[in-house]
């Protein structure tokens, strides 16, 4: 009788929605950084709405979906990502050190060959989709 009564006061204070939805996965893509002047990767996950800094790149992924190719019966997955740089303006009287991000790309990034996508024009890095969770 006392667990009915506690398990009433507990689903009344905390409703199954709200604990179901605080529950809720978070959705994360995940890419290759390649260093072109030293040749290495390594490997990064970002948040779907997040932003990845490195140096003076911004990687903000926007949107992730997966993709079934009928013909080659592979899976494929399409990242919207932007990718801002961020420029410095100089030393402002009203803005010391103010930095004024710079849309690079905004586009889509795929894993696959066959599907298009423009590629990512920064001087150092290469980012190369793996996929997405």
């Amino acid at each position: 009788m006392f667990l009915k009564i506690l398990n009433f006061l507990f689903l009344s204070l905390f409703p199954i929605s709200e604990v179901m939805a605080e529950t809720k996965p978070q959705r994360f893509v995940s890419l290759y950084l390649l260093n072109k002047l030293s040749a290495k990767k390594h490997r990064i996950e970002v948040p779907l709405g997040a932003a990845y800094i490195i140096q003076d790149m911004r990687i903000v992924p926007r949107s992730c979906e997966k993709l079934y190719d009928d013909l080659y019966k592979i899976n494929s997955h399409v990242a919207h990502v932007e990718i801002f740089m961020e420029q410095d303006c100089g030393e402002d009287k009203d803005h010391p050190g103010y930095h004024q991000p710079i849309l690079l790309y905004k586009g889509d990034l795929s894993n696959n060959t066959r599907i298009p996508s423009a590629p990512v024009e920064h001087p150092v890095y290469d980012l190369i989709l793996v996929h997405c969770d």
